[in-house]
């Protein structure tokens, strides 16, 4: 078992340095900041939720910003925290920043309705969010300081 374990991590340690060692010398230039990481994998919506009725309403909200909003760069989180008694509190979040929050009851739930608020909430938020990274006096600030 012991030897078994040795040969998965070494098989693994062998597999991760193929792949650092295949990047193109031109691509190492574009993976030097972070920004250039991040702009790579835009559009990314990761799934915090619990209930089946969290995965309804993230699943609906992924799929109605495909459709609409193909092109999004944006990356952001959705949340739920589930309430026996008052059904599932809902947010997203943004760097930090709240977007959208909502409460969605148990029994009258309709996910679907709840996503598509929420995902022209989002969207009319990321273009003030950008409105104010355009016109902010950051010029003295770092990248993370003016989020």
């Amino acid at each position: 078992m012991l030897d078994t374990n040795r040969w998965l991590f070494f098989s693994v340690m062998l597999m991760a340095a193929a792949t650092v060692t295949a990047v193109e010398p031109d691509e190492k230039e574009a993976l030097k900041g972070n920004d250039a990481i991040i702009d790579d994998f835009g559009g990314i919506i990761i799934n915090r939720t619990i209930t089946t009725a969290g995965h309804r309403f993230y699943r609906q909200l992924t799929d109605y910003r495909r459709l609409n909003y193909p092109e999004d760069p944006h990356n952001f989180t959705v949340f739920e925290r589930p309430s026996a008694r008052w059904g599932s509190l809902v947010w997203i979040e943004y760097n930090g920043k709240t977007l959208f929050r909502t409460f969605m009851n148990p029994g009258k739930s309709q996910p679907e309705e709840v996503a598509m608020q929420a995902a022209q909430q989002i969207t009319r938020e990321f273009q003030k969010i950008q409105l104010n990274e355009k016109f902010s006096d950051h010029f003295d600030l770092d990248y993370d300081e003016f989020k």
